[in-house]
Formats: C-alpha cells, sequence, structure tokens
C-alpha cells in the first residue's frame, strides 16, 4: 500500500493545555531515563566485576536497555508529537507517504513492549529458582546468560513481524497526532499478540511469586526481610501488569472505550507505571545497588542472619553474604 494518507491536524485542542501534558509526562519519564542509565552504569561499567556472575541483575540490565527504548520513543515521537500541536501541521506531511523511519518506530517501541513482558518471565524465574535451589541454581542460569538477553531481545518478533509487512499511518490524535498501521496480514494483530505476552506474563509473575514465597515460609528459619522484600516486589509487577493487562483488554474488546480522549492517556500511564517504576522498585529493594547508586535510605534496613540460618539470595545480592533480599 503506497499511496498517500494524509491527515487534518485538529485546531480544537489549546496548545497551552496540551503543552503541560507533554510536560507532565517527561517531569517522570525524564528522571525514569536518568535512573535506568545509572543502574545501567553501574550494573555494566563502573561496578561490572561486582554483578557480572548475578544472573537476576544480567536479565535486569536487559529490560533497562528496553525501558530507555520505550522511555526514548515515548518523550521524543508519540508524546511530542501527539501534546504539541503547533508540530502537526509541520511534521504530519513527513510521513503522508510511506516512510521507513515511522515504520522503525512503530516496530520498535511495541517489539520493547512485548520485551517487557518477556524479561519479567525470565526475572521471576529466576527468582523462583533461587528459593527452590538457591546453591545451584546461579550456576545454572549464567550457563543460559546468552540464551536469556536473546531471548528478550528476539521472541517478541512471533509478536512484532506483521509490523514489518505492513504499511504505517498517521492519524489525527489530542492536537497532534499517533501512529497505526494497515495489516498486512490480517489475523496477525498487534493488540492479540500484545495481550498473550501481557497475560502469560501476568500469570508466571503471580504463580513464580506465589511458589517463591511459600517456599521462604517454610524454611526452618525463616528470613522475614528476604519475605517482606519479596511481597514488597511481587505486589508491584502484579499490580502494575494487571493495569497494563486491563488497558490492553480494554483496547481489545471495549470499542467504544477507545473513542475517550481519557483511554489514551490511561494506557500510557499504565505502561509508563511499569517502565518507570522497574528502575525505581529494583532501587528500593537493592540495599547493594541504592548504595552504589548514592542513595542513603532503602526500603528496609540489613538485618544479621541467626546463627546456622540459610542465606537466600532472592535476587539482588551478590555474595553469600550479602544483604538478602
Amino acid at each position: 500500500m503506497n499511496t498517500s494518507i494524509r491527515i487534518n491536524c485538529s485546531k480544537s485542542y489549546d496548545d497551552f493545555v496540551e503543552a503541560s501534558k507533554f510536560v507532565g509526562f517527561c517531569l517522570y519519564l525524564i528522571p525514569g531515563a536518568i535512573l535506568h542509565v545509572l543502574i545501567l552504569r553501574i550494573l555494566l561499567i563502573k561496578q561490572r566485576k561486582v554483578f557480572r556472575n548475578n544472573s537476576f541483575f544480567r536479565i535486569f540490565a536487559t529490560d533497562s536497555v528496553v525501558s530507555l527504548v520505550l522511555i526514548f520513543w515515548g518523550i521524543f515521537f508519540n508524546r511530542l508529537f501527539m501534546f504539541i500541536p503547533p508540530l502537526c501541521p509541520l511534521v504530519s506531511p513527513l510521513f503522508f507517504e510511506p516512510s521507513l523511519f515511522l515504520k522503525m518506530y512503530y516496530w520498535m517501541y511495541n517489539h520493547a513492549r512485548m520485551s517487557k513482558s518477556v524479561a519479567q518471565i525470565l526475572m521471576v524465574l529466576n527468582r523462583m529458582c533461587c528459593v527452590i535451589s538457591p546453591i545451584g541454581y546461579e550456576k545454572i542460569w549464567n550457563k543460559l546468560a546468552v540464551t536469556t538477553v536473546f531471548v528478550v531481545l528476539a521472541l517478541p518478533f512471533f509478536g512484532s513481524w506483521n509490523l514489518l509487512l505492513s504499511r504505517m499511518y498517521i492519524f489525527p490524535s489530542y492536537g497532534g497526532f499517533n501512529a497505526s498501521y494497515v495489516k498486512y496480514v490480517q489475523w496477525a494483530s498487534l493488540s492479540m499478540f500484545q495481550s498473550i505476552f501481557l497475560l502469560i506474563a501476568l500469570c508466571f509473575t503471580i504463580i513464580c511469586s506465589s511458589v517463591s514465597l511459600y517456599k521462604l515460609i517454610i524454611l526452618p528459619d525463616r528470613i522475614k526481610s528476604a519475605e517482606k522484600s519479596l511481597c514488597f516486589v511481587s505486589l508491584f509487577y502484579s499490580i502494575a501488569f494487571l493495569v497494563v493487562a486491563v488497558s490492553q483488554l480494554i483496547f481489545v474488546f471495549c470499542e467504544v472505550c477507545l473513542k475517550n480522549r481519557l483511554y489514551l492517556l490511561f494506557q500510557f500511564f499504565a505502561f509508563d507505571f511499569l517502565t518507570v517504576g522497574s528502575a525505581v522498585i529494583i532501587m528500593l529493594s537493592s540495599p547493594q545497588l541504592s548504595n552504589f547508586l548514592g542513595f542513603s535510605g532503602t526500603f528496609y534496613r540489613r538485618k544479621a542472619s541467626p546463627p546456622g540460618s540459610t542465606v537466600v539470595k532472592i535476587f539482588t545480592s551478590v555474595h553469600n553474604n550479602s544483604s538478602i533480599i
């Protein structure tokens, strides 16, 4: 489909109000991006020797890169051209004809969304394996180091391949424009694949976190701090993926809801909660990482383990005597 698809930018939106929405998004997206960059700097550069053998942080580093992709496109494309009305008549003509740039943006953005789900599945599996087999799990996961990164980045191709074949176009949205696509393969709906990835990730989060918490509770010497932190982290991810799944299911099953202007804002906030929140939650839950980042306050204070107790590294400790989470 190589025909031109033109749009008329809406003039019914107040420039100041729309720009205020964009600024509002930036107020938390930019700090979130900075936090992800700082975490990656610690994990991959400054303290690489400390964290390189920790399988959980390897997966989280991949997830952080994916989050940065989402934040970058969120700030510099979809929110920018949607909520800054004066840009619409200037920029929109660039995308009336088929555009490789528009295709790569739309593909990367939605591919990254599904990568978040895959990374979450691997992280909760990693935590569960740690609790079930605290001695041997790290050796197994380190053998899968390259595989886990590959899976996070490659598995979403099963949901995004049709975008590479399809025609991208822009349509009026708020005071600017947004992007969508004309399906090349009719049955391969992006919303269907995204819903599948999200619901599977939500199920894995609930099941694996429940198993992990149960195994912690029945330990001979219960580790209260570990139980507390696991509950905290699991609750966050469960709520985050539930909210995102609800926003996606509304898109699939409630056509009337899509006409409501608030729906798109809700979907943005739902994904942003997961994208930005993942960096915040890992910082609050890992005393070691928090200290490397220069933050004195953490979610909990380290407590000495009782003599003879089993130290379980749920996901943030990198040495046998590290702080438990």
